[in-house]
C-alpha cells in the first residue's frame, strides 16, 4: 500500500470519527446539524471504503433486524398509491428515519477501535444534553412563550430522550472512574435533565425513569447516584406541584390512570387507527402517511401519531411492518441476555445498563407514544453500538496480552 493511500484511508477514518462525534453532539441540540453529521459520516465511510477498495462491513444480528424493518418501511412506499396519497418527500422521510439509526448503528460498530473512542461518544452525549437541557430550560422559564411543555431544542420527544439519557449518565457515575472535573459535569447535566424532565410533564417517563433507576439501584447494588438523583427528581417534582397547575393536575391523575382524560381520549385514537390497519393489512398506509390519512378515519388534527408503537406500526407498514418491529424487539431482548454474560469490563457494564434502560423506555413509552424515531432511535442505536465495541474491545485484551507476552 502506498503512502499516499495509506493517509488517505487515515484522513478517511479520522473525518469518520469526528463526523460520529458531530452528529452525537447535535443529537439534542439541532435536528439539521444532526442530518448533517449523518450525511458526513456516510461520506467519509464511502471513502474510506474507496481507499481500502472494498466496501463490506461487519453487520451484527441485531443489525439484520434494524434492516428488516427498514426493508419493510422501503416495500410500503414503494406503492404508487401511497405516493399519491401522501407525497413522496413524506414517505422519503419515513424511509431515511429508519435508515439513519440503522445505518449510524453500523458506523459505530465499524469505525471505534479503542475505549477512548467510546467514551469520547458518550461523554459528548453528556455535554451536548446538558446544552440542550440549559438551552431548553431558559427559553420555557425566561423567554415569553405559549409553549406548554419544555422541550430541549432539536428533539421530537424531549422525555423519552432524557430519560434514556438519564439512566446512561447513573451507569456511567456508578461503574466508571472519572476524575472529579467530568464527575462534576456528569452530575450537574444529570441535576438539569431530572428539572427538565419533571417540566417535560411526561407522567410515564417521569414513572419509566423511577423505575430505571430503582432497577440499576437492586441490580447493581450501588444506591448512592441513583437514589440521589431519584431523591432530587421527587423534590423538584414537589417543587413543581406547588407552582404548575398543570402538572399538579398530572400528578393527581397518577392515582387513577385509567380515568385520566389524555389516556381516555387516545382510545378512540387507537380505534381508528386499528381500521387504518385493517384496511391496508399487508403493508399499510406507508411510512410517514398516518397524519394525511388520518381525515378520512376522522382521527382528530392534533393526533399526528397513534400514540402506540405496535398500533401506530401496523397503521403504516401494515402486518409486515408489526412482525419486524416484533420480531426487532425480540431479537433486541435476547442480545441483552446473551451480551451480559460476555460484559467483562466497567465500561461494558455501563452500557449494558444503559442499553437495557433505554430498551425499557421505547418499551414502557411506546404504550402511549411511538418512541421508535427522530433522535430518541439514534441514541438508542448508538448505546448499542457503543455497547457491542465495549464489549468485543474487552474480550480482546487478554489475546492482545499473550501476543506481546
Amino acid at each position: 500500500m502506498t503512502t499516499d493511500r495509506e493517509q488517505f484511508i487515515r484522513f478517511a477514518e479520522q473525518g469518520l470519527r469526528l463526523s460520529i462525534l458531530f452528529t452525537v453532539f447535535f443529537m439534542p441540540i439541532s435536528e439539521s446539524a444532526k442530518n448533517i453529521g449523518f450525511a458526513s459520516a456516510l461520506g467519509m465511510w464511502a471513502l474510506r471504503a474507496v481507499g481500502r477498495r472494498r466496501f463490506d462491513m461487519r453487520i451484527p444480528t441485531l443489525g439484520w433486524f434494524f434492516f428488516g424493518l427498514l426493508g419493510v418501511s422501503f416495500m410500503s412506499a414503494m406503492r404508487w398509491d401511497v405516493l399519491n396519497a401522501c407525497g413522496a418527500l413524506n414517505v422519503a422521510r419515513g424511509i431515511t428515519d429508519i435508515f439513519i439509526y440503522s445505518f449510524f448503528f453500523l458506523l459505530i460498530v465499524n469505525s471505534l477501535n479503542s475505549e477512548s473512542q467510546v467514551r469520547s461518544v458518550m461523554l459528548t452525549m453528556i455535554v451536548a444534553t446538558g446544552i440542550g437541557d440549559v438551552a431548553g430550560i431558559y427559553r420555557y422559564f425566561l423567554v415569553p412563550t405559549t409553549a406548554v411543555r419544555l422541550s430541549v431544542p432539536g428533539l421530537s420527544f424531549t422525555a423519552a430522550f432524557l430519560a434514556m439519557a438519564l439512566v446512561a449518565m447513573a451507569a456511567l457515575l456508578i461503574h466508571i472512574r472519572f476524575d472529579v472535573r467530568w464527575r462534576l459535569c456528569i452530575g450537574v447535566v444529570m441535576v438539569l435533565s431530572a428539572v427538565a424532565l419533571v417540566f417535560t410533564h411526561t407522567r410515564s417517563m417521569w414513572l419509566i425513569t423511577g423505575l430505571n433507576l430503582g432497577i440499576l439501584s437492586a441490580m447493581g447494588r450501588v444506591w448512592k447516584w441513583p437514589i440521589m438523583l431519584l431523591a432530587f427528581f421527587v423534590a423538584v417534582a414537589f417543587v413543581a406541584v406547588k407552582s404548575d397547575v398543570l402538572i399538579k393536575q398530572r400528578v393527581i391523575s397518577l392515582m387513577a390512570p385509567w380515568q385520566d382524560t389524555s389516556f381516555l381520549d387516545r382510545i378512540p385514537v387507537w380505534k381508528r387507527a386499528l381500521r387504518m390497519a385493517q384496511d391496508h393489512p399487508f403493508l399499510g398506509v406507508g411510512p410517514k402517511c398516518f397524519r394525511p390519512s388520518r381525515e378520512k378515519y376522522d382521527i382528530p388534527e392534533e393526533f399526528g401519531q397513534a400514540h402506540n408503537l405496535l398500533v401506530h406500526v401496523a397503521a403504516e407498514l401494515g402486518g409486515l411492518g408489526l412482525l419486524a418491529l416484533l420480531a426487532l424487539i425480540g431479537a433486541y431482548a435476547h442480545f441483552l441476555v446473551t451480551i451480559r454474560r460476555r460484559v467483562a469490563c466497567d465500561l461494558a457494564r455501563a452500557l449494558w445498563w444503559a442499553a437495557t434502560g433505554s430498551f425499557l423506555v421505547i418499551l414502557g413509552g411506546g404504550i402511549i407514544d411511538q418512541l421508535l424515531g427522530h433522535q430518541v432511535a439514534l441514541l438508542f442505536a448508538t448505546l448499542t453500538g457503543l455497547l457491542i465495541v465495549a464489549v468485543d474491545l474487552a474480550e480482546r485484551k487478554p489475546l492482545s496480552t499473550q501476543l506481546s507476552a
